[in-house]
């Protein structure tokens, strides 16, 4: 072997060498962008609010001095998805508390249901006299699909404090689908009030008419 040839060898073997390192760090990078990719269509993390839809009510009553648990019916849309619920915040605004949850349930709807907030009684009378079908417990349950569609029905407790009323204007669902979870924030401005003057001053300081 001559020495020309020799030397081009000895040029030649660390030029490949570095094309083997580059290919394989391109081919490692490719699937790691595969990875992260499928990660995030088909991993635990859920973009958006998802396909859970929840109906703030608007608007208010007066319950009275009565201290007593009250329902309100909140409605909620879950497609086909089969989403289950994992936790639920309800927030207050305008200054007053959001209400105090004493339990949360979910219900099939019959027809008629209670309007607003309603007193609540017994399983079996609210079974009757709001024309519902059977309560469950909402967090962990895998949500029926539409048609006819299920109400969240929120237990809280009465109005409590100087302002004599409590607000709903935000419902945060935390829930999962399969492995993908999501967070989904509903708003709306629901007061409820022991007075005809409190409900008034509620709603002016949420800039409602009165």
């Amino acid at each position: 072997m001559s020495l020309e040839s020799t030397l081009d060898n000895s040029h030649g073997t660390p030029s490949r060498a570095r094309r083997v390192f580059c290919r394989r760090w391109i081919i490692s990078g490719v699937i790691l962008l595969f990875l992260v990719g499928a990660f995030l269509v088909w991993g635990p993390i859920g973009f958006g609010s998802g396909p859970l839809i929840v109906y703030v009510p608007s608007g208010g009553q007066i319950v009275g001095p009565r201290d007593q648990a009250w329902g309100t019916e909140v409605g909620i849309q879950a497609g086909k998805s089969g989403a289950v619920v994992d936790h639920v915040t309800v927030v207050g605004g305008g200054g007053y508390p959001g209400p105090r949850v004493l339990g949360i349930f979910v219900t099939r709807v019959r027809g008629a249901q209670c309007g607003g907030p309603f007193r609540w009684e017994s399983p079996k009378r609210l079974l009757r006299d709001c024309n519902i079908s059977s309560m469950h417990r909402l967090v962990g349950l895998r949500l029926p699909g539409n048609n006819p569609g299920v109400y969240m029905i929120i237990k809280t407790g009465p109005p409590v404090g100087p302002g004599g009323c409590w607000i709903m204007t935000t419902i945060v669902v935390h829930y999962h689908v399969g492995i993908r979870h999501y967070t989904l924030t509903s708003t709306g401005d629901f007061a409820v009030c022991k007075t005809q003057a409190e409900s008034n001053e509620a709603d002016r300081s949420l800039g409602l008419p009165d």
